[in-house]
C-alpha cells in the first residue's frame, strides 16, 4: 500500500518530477520532463504573465532540503496542457 502522506518522485527520461503528498506536481519539473526545454523557468514566467488565471491552481511548496517551488493541482495542469502547445515554437 502506498503511503499518501509522503512526497514522491517520478523519473521521466532522467528528469525527476516531484509530487506533494496531495498529488500536486512541481511546475518546473513537469515542464522540463514534458517539453525537454533548456529554459523551463522562462517558459513558466511567460505562461504566468500571459495566462494569470493558471495561478489560481498554484501554490509554493517546500520539498525537504530543496528550494521552495511552485506546484499545481490537476485542474491547473489541465489548463497548462491547453496553453503549452502555443509555446513550442519559442522553446530552446
Amino acid at each position: 500500500m502506498m503511503d499518501t502522506n509522503r512526497e514522491f518522485v517520478l523519473s521521466l527520461d532522467q528528469v525527476k518530477v516531484r509530487f506533494t503528498p496531495e498529488g500536486k506536481v512541481s511546475v518546473i519539473d513537469s515542464i522540463q520532463a514534458l517539453l525537454d526545454t533548456d529554459n523551463p523557468e522562462g517558459l513558466w514566467e511567460s505562461v504566468k504573465r500571459e495566462h494569470p488565471d493558471i495561478l489560481e491552481h498554484c501554490e509554493s511548496y517546500d520539498f525537504h532540503n530543496e528550494p521552495t517551488v511552485q506546484v499545481m493541482d490537476t485542474k491547473g495542469w489541465a489548463r497548462m496542457q491547453e496553453v503549452l502547445p502555443y509555446y513550442l515554437d519559442g522553446m530552446n
